[in-house]
């Protein structure tokens, strides 16, 4: 049996780092901003085809660095966040976890590790007959639907988890685990529902060799 799923302990870690990295980052923002403004318009411009982000919302596009990954630890690349209401912003997250083991054992660990702090793990029959067959980029996945209660604060939780063993199979025999994760307000999340699941939909693995 595979041991219980970090999959919700390593999202709350990851979140509280990449919140102390971005703090970490505002030492800096004078020198970039410097930078920027030296080769950028003189107004706001459509973004440029080279451009690998672009928020329309916000109004701002950018190339992030390619960071390099490792078939060990689990890390967060990206992360999307909403204004916070009553406490709590909305947000979608990846992150890539390192573990062993099939999709069912991943979901039974998740659904475990539910069990074991209180929380509630949402699976319908249909979803669990669609988590047998799933497919994302010809690799397996499985939808995972959860509620919580963080800080007093009632939460839900909609995740796309997928299993790439092919990645990282000359480095331990891991799966590479993407793991996306929607959340938001329980009292919120069925009005941003179906936009959660157009952000799941549009998931998909490229080919980086």
């Amino acid at each position: 049996m595979m041991p219980a799923s970090p999959f919700l302990e390593t999202i709350v870690k990851t979140t509280k780092s990449f919140l102390l990295t971005v703090i970490a980052c505002a030492a800096t923002v004078a020198v970039i901003i410097t930078l920027v403004r030296a080769d950028a318009p003189a107004t706001p411009a459509a973004a440029p085809a080279n451009v690998s982000y672009v928020n329309k919302t916000a109004g701002f596009a950018i190339n992030p660095p390619d960071f390099p990954t490792a078939a060990q630890g689990n890390f967060m690349p990206v992360a999307f966040t909403a204004p916070a209401r009553d406490g709590f912003g909305s947000n979608v997250n990846v992150m890539i976890q390192m573990q062993s083991g099939t999709r069912k054992q991943y979901v039974e660990s998740a659904r475990a590790e539910m069990r074991h702090i209180n929380g509630t793990f949402n699976e319908s029959k249909e979803l669990e007959e669609k988590n047998k067959t799933l497919k994302i980029s010809g690799r397996e996945a499985a939808i995972i639907n959860y509620e919580r209660t963080v800080n007093d604060v009632k939460l839900r939780f909609l995740a796309l988890a997928v299993f790439d063993s092919e990645k990282f199979k000359d480095e331990g025999g891991k799966n590479c685990i993407y793991l996306v994760t929607c959340s938001a307000l329980a009292s919120e999340f069925d009005a941003q529902k179906e936009e959660f699941m157009k952000c799941l939909e549009s998931f998909t693995l490229i080919n980086t060799k």
